[in-house]
């Protein structure tokens, strides 16, 4: 299981989004999309840090969503993470790719890519 976190402000209109299509995709054959990060959509899962640290701790629990304003400091709105779970079934080399980008536009403002490379275990 690969699990994967990326820091994000919802308040901003901007998410993290895990690209699948068939020509900038990773190899869905190799890692498949877990149900329990929302499979494509990933969860976000907000920060509960008042300093700024990861308070993050992998429980498999998803928090719930905290609204913008929440948050105090210090800015307005709550920074968080969106996570994806991926589980690899075979061996194989595949890139994953995350564009943080706006629902609405078609451009994205940042690609990350993870490159993973599988071992077929004995």
């Amino acid at each position: 299981m690969i699990l994967i976190r990326m820091n994000e402000n919802p308040g901003t209109g901007y998410r993290w989004q895990i690209v699948t299509d068939d020509k900038d995709g990773f190899d869905q054959t190799l890692c498949q999309l877990q149900p329990t990060s929302g499979f494509a959509d990933g969860i976000y899962e907000p920060s509960t840090s008042t300093d700024g640290s990861d308070d993050k701790v992998v429980d498999g629990v998803a928090r719930p969503y905290v609204p913008p304003g929440a948050g105090e400091w210090p800015y307005p709105y709550p920074w968080g993470d969106r996570r994806f779970d991926l589980r690899c079934t075979v061996a194989g080399m595949t890139i994953v790719r995350l564009r943080y980008k706006r629902s609405w536009e078609e451009r994205y403002s940042w690609e990350s890519r993870l490159n993973i490379n599988v071992l077929a275990n004995p």
